[in-house]
């Protein structure tokens, strides 16, 4: 698992919204379009999970300021995400 893996996810996520492909997805969009950003930000965070971090933990022994650093490629795309819906 890289830090391109979160990414993939936001950039996957801003794509089914802009495909609107899944009947469903598109009916939420047809419903709330002004949305459309918010929706693709749930969908990215909801591609996010445990394996998204296995390989720094496995390869990374760092603590504290140290590891927030490391982190940070692998996290700073979905607290944008967070931002998105906090806003």
């Amino acid at each position: 698992v890289s830090s391109a893996n979160s990414e993939a996810a936001v950039a996957h996520a801003r794509r089914c919204v802009e495909q609107a492909e899944e009947v469903a997805l598109a009916a939420v969009l047809a419903a709330v379009p002004e949305q459309g950003e918010r929706l693709a930000a749930l969908l990215a965070l909801s591609l996010a999970g445990e394996s998204l971090l296995d390989s720094f933990f496995s390869h990374s022994d760092t603590v504290g300021a140290l590891m927030r650093r490391k982190l940070a490629p692998w996290t700073e795309p979905l607290r944008e995400q967070i931002e998105k819906l906090q806003a």
